[in-house]
């Protein structure tokens, strides 16, 4: 496998197995990350579509959902706004290159490095299990 030289490095989720939502128009892009997150011990589900994406999302298996860059502003802030009118605490991380056009505390920016990507959804995932319940601190 690519990651067996780093990862020793890597953050490892929680005991309970997290489930993630990878949503993006790039399938390269997404089957990278997803490689990245399963190798670290993360259930992944793809999606490619928009309509896919809002429908998985509601979804009470999901835990986290990961949006590429490859999403547009417009798609990216659909999915939000519909998964924040029912899962307001639901860790959602952002790929971006540019800031968003929209309320920036209802997503997560990630760069765009594996380890990146595990610390923000380690780092999200124990803000969503924190006394208060906040995901945004």
């Amino acid at each position: 496998m690519v990651f067996n030289s780093f990862s020793q490095a890597l953050p490892v989720p929680a005991m309970r197995t997290t489930r993630v939502l990878a949503f993006g128009y790039d399938r390269i892009l997404v089957g990278v990350r997803t490689s990245v997150l399963r190798h670290s011990g993360y259930d992944v589900e793809e999606t490619f579509s928009l309509a896919e994406a809002l429908t998985r999302a509601q979804s009470d298996s999901i835990d986290a959902i990961l949006i590429c860059h490859s999403v547009p502003d417009n798609g990216v802030e659909r999915l939000v706004t519909s998964v924040r009118k029912t899962r307001a605490l639901m860790p959602i991380l952002c790929m971006r290159t540019h800031p968003y056009g929209f309320a920036p505390r209802t997503c997560v920016p990630v760069e765009n490095t594996p380890i990146a990507i595990l610390n923000a959804l380690k780092t999200a995932n124990e803000r969503c299990e924190s006394p208060d319940g906040s995901v945004f601190k």
